[in-house]
């Protein structure tokens, strides 16, 4: 009886002072709108961006900046470490480099030769030739 007699007060109070009732109902959704729609896009679009940058092995690759002698005792220390879970030692970029052109081609194609080994998270399901 009581929550009825409140709920019917509650209607005739937001009817007789509708305008003021309208603008907070508004005001409430111009509010929660635009949060919601917020909330949408972090759990919808950043989450899967971040997912997909996490799972890329390229975005986990390391370059060396500089040209440098290693010991194939130390690449295989750097190897051994937990963080590490692919490793590959490269040449100088200036002598992996090549131009490749056909008798039939109309362009040379230059091209870099890449050196991997098996279970290279870049070629996932292939067969790396011994």
């Amino acid at each position: 009886m009581m929550i009825s007699g409140i709920s019917k007060l509650a209607v005739k109070n937001y009817f007789h002072d509708w305008q003021s009732s309208s603008c907070l109902v508004l005001a409430l959704a111009a509010i929660l709108g635009p949060m919601m729609i917020v909330f949408g896009i972090k759990h919808g679009i950043v989450s899967g961006m971040i997912t997909s940058l996490v799972e890329e092995p390229r975005n986990r690759e390391l370059h060396a900046v500089y040209s440098g002698r290693y010991s194939p005792e130390w690449i295989a220390g750097l190897r051994q470490q937990a963080a590490v879970s692919f490793l590959v030692p490269r040449t100088r970029k200036i002598a992996a480099t090549i131009d490749l052109k056909s008798k039939t081609a109309r362009q040379i194609v230059h091209t870099e030769l890449i050196p991997t080994a098996e279970k290279d998270p870049l070629l996932p399901n292939i067969i790396i030739p011994a």
